[in-house]
């Protein structure tokens, strides 16, 4: 059910999502290692793509079209990496969860039930300092994803040469196993979303953008220490100067059949010698690439194990020490959120009301983005009727602020109050709650979501939307 009544500040919601992945049951040493290099090196070279993406499209409208979805994600990504980079430093975050494993660790050497806690504590340290020894190295490899699987946090596979040679050979090597002992994404009942992904992903390849995104990699691979090389990127790359990488990369590029999306998607069916036997340099390296990428995966398992033995040891201490429940981190499974409508104070002399309004975006309206309103909601905002407006705002509502624990994955998740009826959307985090990935603040965690009156007013005194109100229930004002 729909309420028409919607919210005022101080109610009660609940949101109910699937909040994808937070860290709060890290060490401090682990959250550390997100803050100095996991964000650092993300909005470095996110960064790097974006002007990539962006220069390289910009005059050719049917470049700027193919690279706009990309470019559109990336910079979601780029925002999230400063603000968790700003959100750790702001709250002091790694500093606060030291203590707070000083202070179970402490615990645990009076209470000899918990004692393995301090070697699980140490098995922990000792796996982050085993993976920092080729971080940078496998930062790169898994910037490229395999087959339907993504980048950790949704980021787009480029460049797109290489997301699709690394992926018809990860699959030619699949197909060699039993049907249930392939990897996820490559079982025969996948093949046809594996051949969607691909030719989806064809639709935002632009070629001049691809290899400069090619070319800066390679860079970067072959920068990184002597004890880190990526043997692919050695094989093919370490012998060229820096000044004959790009044409290198347009020769690969040009006498590939990799690019073409039906010679590609029947290469879905041929074997990894078959692969090979076509001479093509390109694919070759993409081959080459992948077989780096399945040594690191195979590494990654047997850290997961590994950590899989050590933190629930650690985490029961944590529970113990502190007494009361501790709520797991996300993972992509239902979760419902407890919340009330609140503002908040971010700093000193600034105060964020629990609600903006249809007036407040009539005064911010510039007629440029990101203050553009629409014609017509100008127009309907001149008689903007009485049925959705707000009492005690006299106005229209159009988000709303509540204390919810929420992550990336809650995008769209419905807002409901005491009685289980719909009185918002929720869409975003405000800045300076991105880090609350790394744990909830009361006083700056705060969600924002689209209010439904003014959905529905839309519908009603916008759109004329006559049909669609009755299918929900709800009549439009006279």
């Amino acid at each position: 059910p729909i309420s028409r009544d919607g919210v005022v500040a101080g109610d009660f919601v609940m949101l109910l999502g699937y909040p994808g992945i937070t860290w709060r049951s890290l060490l401090a040493e682990e959250m550390r290692e997100r803050r100095e290099r996991f964000f650092v090196r993300r909005e470095e070279i996110f960064g790097e793509w974006i002007e990539i993406l962006q220069k390289a499209s910009a005059g050719d409208p049917a470049g700027s079209i193919a690279v706009a979805a990309n470019v559109k994600s990336i910079l979601n990504r780029h925002k999230n990496a400063q603000g968790q980079i700003a959100g750790l430093d702001r709250g002091q975050i790694v500093q606060k969860q030291l203590a707070a494993d000083n202070a179970v660790a402490a615990w645990a050497r009076q209470h000899r039930e918990h004692a393995g806690a301090l070697d699980a504590r140490a098995g922990l340290r000792a796996l982050l300092a085993e993976r920092e020894q080729s971080w940078e190295r496998d930062f790169l490899l898994n910037l490229i994803p395999m087959g339907v699987e993504s980048v950790a946090g949704g980021i787009p596979p480029l460049p797109k040469s290489l997301y699709f040679g690394a992926t018809l050979a990860h699959n030619a090597i699949e197909q060699t196993l039993a049907d249930e002992a392939r990897a996820e994404g490559f079982r025969t009942a996948d093949q046809q979303k594996l051949r969607d992904r691909l030719r989806r992903e064809q639709q935002n390849y632009y070629g001049p953008a691809d290899q400069q995104l090619f070319a800066a990699l390679v860079r970067r691979a072959l920068a990184l220490p002597k004890d880190q090389r990526i043997a692919a990127v050695d094989r093919h790359f370490g012998k060229l100067s820096q000044d004959r990488i790009e044409a290198r990369i347009a020769e690969l590029y040009e006498q590939s059949a990799l690019l073409d999306a039906d010679i590609r998607e029947q290469m879905l069916t041929e074997s990894k010698d078959a692969l090979r036997a076509r001479g093509d340099a390109l694919l070759d390296f993409a081959i080459d690439w992948n077989q780096d990428l399945r040594a690191l995966r195979e590494r990654e398992h047997q850290w997961a194990s590994r950590s899989a033995i050590h933190r629930p040891i650690w985490r029961r201490a944590v529970r113990a020490q502190a007494g009361k429940p501790i709520a797991p981190d996300a993972n992509g499974s239902l979760r419902i959120s407890f919340a009330h409508i609140k503002g908040y104070v971010p700093r000193d002399g600034i105060r964020y009301t629990p609600f903006t309004t249809l007036s407040g975006a009539l005064e911010k309206h510039t007629g440029k983005d990101p203050f553009d309103l629409p014609a017509a909601v100008r127009t309907a905002a001149r008689t903007p009727g009485k049925r959705w407006l707000q009492e005690d705002l006299n106005d229209l509502p159009i988000n709303f602020l509540a204390d919810g624990d929420t992550s990336g994955g809650n995008s769209g998740s419905p807002v409901v109050n005491a009685m289980g009826e719909l009185v918002g959307i929720n869409f975003d985090r405000v800045w300076e709650n991105v880090a609350g990935d790394f744990g909830f603040n009361p006083a700056l965690s705060r969600n924002i979501s689209v209010d439904i009156r003014y959905l529905l007013w839309l519908l009603d005194r916008v759109e004329h939307a006559d049909e669609l109100l009755r299918e929900l229930g709800v009549e439009r004002e006279l």
